[in-house]
């Protein structure tokens, strides 16, 4: 099978938990015999674009700057994404939930291609939790409606608790 993996916000390798988690699904799933296409974060010194053994990644840049910062996670998990799937036979979108993220699972819905959501925190009540953005802020209510339209559009959700 072939899969493509989306997590723009994480370094490969890297040390956030993120990266270790992510680490060990290539690895599982490319001992299960499927082939996968990781598009993650570039971190400087690393290449854009690595082969190994079943696992290709792509890694895009992102701006250091809070607004730029989430336009470059949206704007290149687009490129990057409908690249991956126009050129290759891919066979399942598996994508790792954030806040605006759900870009590849819509351009899969579009596609017509099955696709994963993997949600492993309840990411929208962090920005809340931290004081950055109220409960009915505009940008609160518009990421809770994206996150509703990903939601409804994933062929399958995961989550790691209740929340």
């Amino acid at each position: 099978m072939n899969i493509l993996y989306i997590a723009p916000e994480i370094e490969l390798p890297g040390s956030h938990g993120g990266s270790t988690h992510i680490t060990g699904k290539l690895a599982s799933l490319h001992r299960l015999g499927h082939d996968v296409t990781l598009i993650c974060r570039h971190s400087s010194g690393q290449r854009f674009v690595e082969y190994g053994k079943g696992i290709t990644t792509l890694r895009i840049p992102v701006f250091p700057e809070s607004l730029l910062k989430n336009f470059s996670y949206i704007f290149f998990t687009f490129l990057a994404s409908f690249f991956v799937l126009m050129r290759k036979d891919i066979d399942i979108v598996y994508e790792r939930g954030r806040i605006f993220g759900g870009i590849g699972v819509m351009l899969a819905s579009l596609l017509g291609v099955k696709s994963v959501y993997e949600m492993n925190e309840p990411y929208l009540d962090v920005p809340v939790l931290l004081g950055k953005f109220s409960e009915n802020s505009l940008l609160m209510r518009l990421a809770r409606l994206w996150h509703s339209t990903v939601v409804s559009k994933a062929s399958m959700v995961t989550v790691t608790s209740q929340s």
